[in-house]
């Protein structure tokens, strides 16, 4: 018998028994006592997969889905206004960047109540900030020189939706472009459903990773996520968004596991 094997789904088994009794007592049963997020943590790495046990959360909650509209600009109309205003970030400071990008994306009609707080990205920093993943927001956050960009993300009921941005960019003190992917969050469905623990979603990960690469999570996190193709950046799309786990890398593009319970 191959003992090794036989262990480690010996500790997926009390894993998953341990995410079941979570969701039947909830509060009666405390998830703390039990370790099995350093039990856990050892099989993942046991898979060449690497997390630390204090990053995997504990908490998730029945979710209603969510309806979103793609929300675009044409090229023209974004060259037309950088070429007509004289939107300035004066003095270079982070708010003063802040400030004009808020200006700009108001002057497009782009504005919304659901962006999150914006991020300024100097070319010094080394491109997004955010090294942990491979986006298209991460890509096109990149710059050089004297490049300065200021890139809003979007959130709602306090998560993220995942892969929603828009970025400003300046050159200097001046603005020189705009690039966006904006999902506007709509209205939440009537129904919720049940969600996997973060621990099942690892899991999960593990089961369906390819190679034997060696990978570092750096985070996971509950997000709201939209798996379709690119949208024609011309027509109002509307989609459904999904809970769903985003689980960062150190490098690389992040995975997506679904959190709605099958």
């Amino acid at each position: 018998m191959d003992w090794t094997k036989a262990k480690t789904i010996l500790i997926i088994a009390l894993i998953v028994t341990d995410i079941f009794l979570i969701a039947t007592y909830g509060s009666k049963y405390n998830a703390e006592e039990t370790g099995n997020e350093e039990a856990l943590a050892a099989v993942l790495e046991g898979n060449n997969i690497y997390v630390d046990a204090q990053k995997i959360p504990r908490k998730h909650r029945s979710m209603p889905a969510l309806s979103v509209e793609y929300k675009g600009v044409a090229e023209e109309d974004i060259a037309a206004l950088i070429e007509s205003t004289d939107i300035r970030a004066a003095g270079g400071s982070d708010e003063a960047y802040i400030e004009a990008a808020s200006d700009f994306i108001s002057y497009l009609g782009m504005q919304s109540e659901y962006i999150s707080e914006a991020k300024v990205v100097r070319a010094q920093d080394g491109g997004s900030g955010d090294d942990s993943s491979e986006t298209k927001a991460d890509k096109s956050a990149e710059g050089g020189g004297d490049t300065v960009k200021v890139v809003f993300g979007c959130e709602v009921d306090k998560l993220k939706l995942d892969g929603s941005f828009m970025i400003c960019t300046f050159t200097g003190e001046e603005i020189t472009g705009f690039d966006s992917y904006w999902l506007e969050p709509g209205e939440f469905s009537a129904k919720k459903q049940e969600t996997i623990s973060a621990a099942a979603a690892l899991i999960a990960y593990m089961s369906e990773k390819e190679g034997d690469e060696e990978v570092h999570i750096s985070e996971i996190e509950l997000v709201y996520w939209v798996n379709s193709a690119s949208y024609d950046s011309m027509e109002a799309v509307t989609d459904t968004a999904l809970p769903t786990w985003r689980i960062t890398f150190a490098s690389g593009k992040p995975a997506y596991v679904e959190a709605f319970k099958r």
